[in-house]
């Protein structure tokens, strides 16, 4: 999986104008519960389409040194009217309503539900492309999962334009990057994510 990290850390520097993306990480993997590390590029007829997301998972007990006291906007997860970014979009995938829906004061947040957290996971039936349906996996959530967002902006800093329409209810994040932590003290997890789109 370390391989995996450095890999996606590469792609973020070649790709991404943005150079602190990764600097909340930790500095080792160990311990690991788990990851999703995410990057979609591709072209359809012309128009090129980007968008990663990186999240990872430990024992909160053995990371609990690399925890700053606070971000710039903090949010229980389980909260109405959070904006949940789920990159799944660009593939045209329709997970979960609640998604990629901007609400007034809120910050970008990942859809945590494609992370192992160690407690469960189930599969549900999604529309996928064309109007076929299949199953897809989701994890099961912390309920006391906190979100601390420690940057976030909106705007391309993309180094190649991307041109890709993103749902209009994305307001003006349609493009933009946010980074962070989420912790669950009641399932003793701790997250670290970074996502571009």
């Amino acid at each position: 999986m370390i391989e995996h990290y450095k890999m996606h850390k590469k792609w973020f520097e070649k790709n991404y104008k943005v150079k602190d993306m990764f600097e909340h990480f930790p500095k080792t993997c160990n311990k690991l519960i788990g990851a999703e590390l995410v990057i979609n590029y591709y072209k359809h007829d012309d128009v090129p389409n980007q968008s990663a997301c990186v999240l990872m998972s430990y024992p909160l007990a053995d990371y609990n040194e690399h925890i700053p006291c606070e971000g710039v906007y903090t949010t229980s997860y389980s909260a109405k009217n959070n904006f949940i970014n789920n990159l799944r979009w660009s593939n045209k995938v329709v997970i979960d309503e609640k998604c990629n829906q901007f609400y007034e004061g809120s910050l970008p947040i990942p859809y945590f539900e494609q992370l192992n957290f160690g407690i469960g996971s189930k599969r549900v039936i999604t529309e996928i492309i064309n109007g076929k349906k299949g199953p897809i996996l989701q994890y099961v959530v912390p309920d006391d999962l906190e979100v601390y967002v420690y940057k976030a902006k909106n705007g391309s800093f993309w180094k190649e334009d991307i041109a890709q329409e993103r749902p209009d209810i994305m307001m003006n994040w349609q493009r933009g990057y946010s980074r962070g932590i989420a912790l669950s003290k009641k399932n003793n997890v701790i997250a670290y994510w970074t996502m571009v789109w």
